[in-house]
């Protein structure tokens, strides 16, 4: 059975949010780290201490700022600011498949990573070499 709907009421809607930026801060991307490396059973300090390496960080207005959206500062032999963006700077040269908007995610880079080293491919990151390679 149908029941008409009374002339003055109204069907709530559901409320229309827009997903909040992941803050920059330390705890805000190592949280997501964590639950990476969680999900794909991969060595979490290890994880964690190549993110804290990779990432770009500055202090602003007296915080301390992890920058999973910028862009390499390294510039190559050749004058070149190098083409790597993000929480884990990946090398978009070198990776056509995923697009700066992807690597500036920290979600979907920080996922994109920990499969990267679930597959053994923590080469990859050159602060990984440095430290365990």
């Amino acid at each position: 059975m149908v029941f008409p709907r009374a002339a003055n009421s109204s069907l709530e809607q559901p409320e229309q949010t827009t997903p909040q930026p992941v803050p920059k801060t330390k705890e805000a991307v190592q949280a997501i780290a964590i639950k990476a490396a969680q999900r794909y059973g991969i060595n979490e300090a290890q994880f964690l201490k190549t993110q804290s390496c990779e990432i770009k960080k500055y202090v602003e207005d007296g915080e301390l700022v992890w920058d999973y959206e910028a862009q390499s500062d390294y510039i190559n032999r050749k004058g070149i600011r190098e083409n790597s963006w993000g929480a884990w700077q990946i090398h978009l040269t070198a990776h056509p498949e995923i697009t700066k908007e992807q690597a500036q995610s920290v979600e979907w880079s920080t996922d994109w990573a920990a499969q990267q080293f679930a597959q053994g491919n923590k080469r990859k990151w050159t602060c990984w070499q440095t430290y365990y390679g």
